[in-house]
């Protein structure tokens, strides 16, 4: 059941110009003037894959697969379609969905919009010195089609801005779905010193093996080997250690449309695995091992891993196979 919205006041928003949008730029955002009288007036993106709203927490200096397995705190779509994260002690993360209607998707932007007043708040990140070291950076946007706009911070919001917004986010409905992702691009990288995280142990009778994908490009997955991929990383919020036979893994898993700069679906049809039906050379651009450095960018809208080489559809398999070996520990 969706919970109602409580009555939002009579203003008409008039969106002048495109709006800017502030993320790496440190430049002063655009601001949306309102006047009194008359229904709200915005219009969006009604596809499934448009991130009208979204609610981002990037960690600077974080691992670069901890960084590509991080999700949105809060993402709608224009369909309507509200996917949220949350914390479950013991069992890590939780990937929540609900599909709401026109008018509800309608007034909960109408909330951010008039009764937050989302594009007043200011871009604090672009006014706040860099902090030193590790730090984070809280992100929430807001795509319309008369424009986007960003606001950033890198710690408290003076005003709560980012944490109400999440609350209402988090708290529309009494009755959330787990979300279940159908495909997604799976890339596997070396993992070298010690680590603390959880442990999977990836037998031979998987479909594919790491090894064999190590360092590679991503390959396209779907069926029931991406649930079970999912379900792993989730339950380690990412930070899962992969062993198979003698090596060590990171396993990254990006989802179009919801993960961090995820390319879009392969555009070509998917071949069985572990056959492989290479895209145009020269699209993938490769990152180093190791940790992200420690600069101001805006991890959820940079693209951070290109689409490339094979889209493969890999057959199902069993969950029975993966043994988990040690707890859950979160970065």
């Amino acid at each position: 059941m969706i919970k109602q919205f409580k009555p939002i006041g009579s203003i008409l928003l008039t969106i002048l110009g495109s709006l800017l949008i502030a993320a790496c730029t440190g430049t002063t955002p655009a601001v949306v003037t309102a006047t009194p009288s008359g229904p709200q007036v915005f219009t969006w993106d009604h596809s499934p894959t448009a991130a009208v709203f979204q609610m981002s927490r990037a960690q600077t200096g974080e691992l670069y697969s901890y960084a590509l397995n991080r999700l949105p705190l809060c993402t709608l779509f224009g369909d309507g379609r509200l996917v949220w994260t949350t914390s479950v002690p013991l069992t890590g993360q939780q990937v929540l969905q609900v599909m709401l209607n026109e008018a509800d998707t309608h007034a909960f932007l109408a909330y951010a919009i008039s009764d937050q007043h989302f594009f007043s708040v200011p871009d604090y990140a672009a006014h706040q010195p860099t902090p030193s070291g590790l730090f984070s950076i809280d992100t929430m946007t807001i795509a319309l089609v008369q424009g986007t706009y960003t606001t950033r911070s890198y710690g408290a919001w003076p005003k709560n801005e980012y944490q109400t917004l999440l609350d209402k986010c988090t708290h529309l409905t009494d009755q959330p779905t787990l979300y279940q992702p159908t495909g997604g691009w799976l890339s596997v990288e070396p993992l070298t010193g010690t680590t603390n995280d959880s442990r999977i142990v990836w037998g031979a009778d998987q479909p594919f093996q790491l090894a064999a994908l190590s360092g590679k490009p991503p390959i396209w997955i779907s069926g029931d080997i991406v649930q079970i991929v999912w379900r792993i990383l989730r339950r380690g919020v990412g930070a899962v250690q992969w062993q198979e036979a003698n090596a060590a893994y990171r396993v990254n898993l990006q989802v179009p449309s919801l993960s961090a700069g995820a390319p879009p679906p392969p555009a070509i049809t998917p071949t069985p695995f572990p056959s492989v039906t290479p895209l145009p050379p020269g699209t993938f651009v490769s990152q180093p091992q190791g940790r992200l450095p420690p600069v101001v960018t805006q991890i959820p809208l940079k693209t951070s891993v290109a689409a490339t080489a094979a889209a493969t559809a890999i057959g199902a398999t069993s969950a029975t196979t993966l043994t988990a070996v040690a707890t859950v520990a979160t970065p």
